[in-house]
């Protein structure tokens, strides 16, 4: 940096030269031309004087201006701090969701420790497996209370052709028997009334 006094010196110097050049030149020019070169003399160093006027108030106050100086970068320092708190904090909000584990099943939980079952599957589900199969003895009371039901379609008066008279019932079926034509096994899918009637099995006897 140049001192102020240097400064100073140098644009004296500069404006008695300037000027010395002037007064040597204006002899040989017109009254006109004098007055302008002194005019254009006069802007100059009015200009150059002011930003000297500037330069050395400014030196009077460079303490607090620098200190004003340093407030400000600190100022900046600290708000490119923020900026960059709240950018960590926003990218680590946005990689949370790869990271966050579950919640236990607290629920589920004490179902299955307190009932020994999962007790929340979806009663669809249901539907989609198949039901146990029936024992022996499931199954022979549920064909014998399927016979009964055709026995007591068949006593309530069902409309039945009158070469279709002679039938047996047994198995959960009963079966038509007309002589030499046809022999015909029927069941019931649905216990309801009116429910129409199933075949199981024609048999031609011609």
């Amino acid at each position: 940096m140049v001192p102020l006094s240097t400064a100073i010196g140098r644009i004296i110097t500069f404006a008695y030269t300037e000027l010395v050049t002037l007064v040597d030149t204006l002899a040989s020019r017109s009254e006109s031309d004098r007055r302008s070169e002194i005019l254009k003399y006069t802007e100059h160093m009015s200009d150059l004087l002011t930003k000297l006027l500037v330069l050395v108030r400014w030196a009077k106050h460079a303490p607090q201006i620098q200190k004003c100086q340093n407030v400000i970068a600190y100022l900046d320092s600290q708000n490119r701090y923020f900026d960059y708190a709240v950018d960590s904090i926003y990218a680590t909000f946005l990689s949370m969701p790869g990271v966050r584990m579950r919640n236990y099943d607290v629920g589920n939980a004490v179902d299955i420790l307190t009932t020994g079952t999962y007790q929340r599957l979806p009663t669809a589900i249901s539907r989609a497996v198949p039901p146990p199969k029936l024992t022996k003895r499931q199954m022979r009371e549920t064909l014998n209370a399927i016979d009964a039901i055709i026995r007591s379609r068949i006593l309530k008066g069902e409309p039945l052709p009158s070469a279709m008279r002679t039938y047996k019932i047994a198995n959960g079926r009963i079966i038509f028997m007309v002589q030499k034509e046809f022999e015909a096994t029927l069941t019931l899918l649905q216990f309801e009334k009116d429910i129409p009637w199933h075949i199981v099995n024609v048999k031609l006897l011609v």
